[in-house]
């Protein structure tokens, strides 16, 4: 989960892709094909919601000072951290679901 990074004094780094290959095997052990491609159409129509709110394609494409006309800054900071959290979960479930079955070979999902 580590790796040692060479140097007075030694110092660690999380090992980010060991943790997603890790999340994406609980995933799979966790739900079927079926529920995860249920799971990932369902994130995806959430994830076309914050685009259509908001007007843009990605969390990081919008401005907070620009968007809290209509809302609080405390609501719009909530609702773009859960759109970057729907994003990373899109992510891990596609890649379950091309994990799940490697004779399918399923299209890349864009999140």
């Amino acid at each position: 989960m580590t790796r040692e990074i060479s140097g007075r004094p030694v110092r660690y780094e999380r090992n980010e892709s060991y943790l997603q290959w890790r999340r994406v095997e609980q995933i799979r052990e966790q739900y079927s094909e079926t529920e995860i491609v249920k799971e990932l159409k369902e994130t995806m129509k959430q994830l076309e919601e914050y685009r259509a709110q908001f007007d843009a394609d990605s969390p990081e494409d919008v401005s907070l000072m620009d968007s809290t006309e209509e809302a609080s800054v405390e609501e719009v900071w909530e609702a773009l951290s859960e759109w970057k959290t729907l994003k990373h979960r899109a992510e891990l479930l596609d890649t379950a679901r091309q994990n799940g079955n490697l004779s399918s070979g399923g299209a890349k999902v864009d999140v």
